[in-house]
């Protein structure tokens, strides 16, 4: 059964991720680059179960690989595709079909097919799943010192990133960021019966809201891209605190929506659709904006930018809504059609075989 506090907290990321790639209306004034991706490190930290024995880890490396690495690389193989079909009508959002965008060029900038760009999170994912797995036993004082040994990791590479590295040390930058919230996910689980009644207290979010609050106001930006490995602020532990302040703020309003949520919601709906939508929601924005050019409002030329939005303090919503529900649409029909389409083959082979054998 699934939880949903932590998918009402998935859906809240995922909003704050296509308001930070098309727009973010005043009123929300925490930046949408202040905190998700390490949001979504500590929920996949949080259901994290450490293995003991070579055999379990192997057990867990190879389901990872299978869940995790073989669809980042299908997926990329199927917007290579994409974009050079797109490249063919004069649309031009992303690079060739290489060694480099297909094989090395995902550890760099991983900007090499523009609508595949948020997926760097399912490669670096699993390469934090991947040293999670490895070095985590199960054993606490263990655990704890390897999380204390990867927050002295995140400090260095979190300075290196400020010379706006951009070769495969942005992978380096980005997998310790987020070995570091996963971790903290992991030993938030083991603690979270003696934390959550702590957090649930009024006096303890009004303290998180004026941590967040008095770091922006005195120390300068909390907002980051760690795609790009640069923190955005030359004490570089401000966003990070930011960003575990945040989380904790999330993972509390999630609580309470879920006491008052039923399973029909439309929270709880994004937050169980949260790999399509980061997938596929910059097509659903090229969808919209080829739709608004067919109306005369946007230029061709604009259809190449993947990050450009008609009126975009007008029309938010209106990308919102399709960077949601396209792709959640998209998702619902393939879970129906998949089941439809193997059955068919089955039926297909057993029909050959007794022809065979007649």
């Amino acid at each position: 059964m699934r939880n949903a506090q932590f998918d009402l907290m998935l859906a809240i990321g995922i909003i704050f991720v296509l308001m930070g790639h098309s727009h973010q209306p005043a009123f929300l004034f925490y930046p949408a680059y202040s905190f998700h991706m390490g949001l979504f490190f500590f929920i996949s930290g949080y259901f994290f179960k450490p293995q003991s024995t070579l055999a379990g880890k192997w057990q867990f490396l190879r389901r990872k690989a299978q869940t995790q690495l073989l669809p980042y690389y299908a997926l990329l193989l199927l917007f290579g595709v994409i974009t050079l079909l797109l490249r063919h009508v004069g649309i031009n959002v992303g690079s060739d079909m290489n060694a480099d965008s297909l094989l090395w060029g995902p550890f760099g900038r991983a900007d090499q097919f523009n609508l595949y760009l948020s997926a760097w999170f399912l490669l670096t994912l699993f390469l934090v799943n991947v040293a999670a797995g490895a070095l985590y036993s199960g054993q606490r004082q263990a655990d704890l010192f390897i999380l204390a040994g990867g927050t002295v990791l995140l400090y260095f590479m979190l300075d290196l990133g400020k010379q706006n590295v951009g070769d495969w040390r942005l992978q380096a930058i980005r997998s310790s960021f987020g070995f570091f919230f996963f971790g903290l996910g992991y030993f938030f689980r083991l603690y979270e019966a003696q934390i959550k009644p702590l957090l649930l207290r009024p006096a303890a979010v009004i303290c998180l809201f004026v941590l967040t609050n008095m770091l922006i106001v005195h120390f300068g930006n909390i907002g980051y891209s760690i795609l790009l490995g640069n923190i955005g602020n030359d004490l570089v532990w401000v966003p990070i605190v930011g960003t575990l302040a945040i989380i904790l703020q999330v993972y509390v309003l999630a609580h309470h929506l879920a006491q008052v949520s039923s399973e029909q919601s439309w929270l709880l709906l994004i937050g169980r659709n949260t790999f399509a939508i980061m997938i596929w929601h910059f097509a659903a924005f090229l969808l919209l904006n080829v739709m608004l050019h067919l109306l005369g409002l946007v230029r061709f030329d604009d259809l190449s930018n993947v990050y450009f939005r008609y009126e975009a303090d007008r029309t938010w919503m209106l990308y919102l809504l399709a960077g949601l529900f396209g792709p959640i649409a998209l998702a619902q029909g393939y879970r129906r059609v998949l089941p439809l389409l193997r059955q068919y083959v089955r039926d297909t082979a057993t029909q050959a075989l007794a022809k065979e054998a007649s």
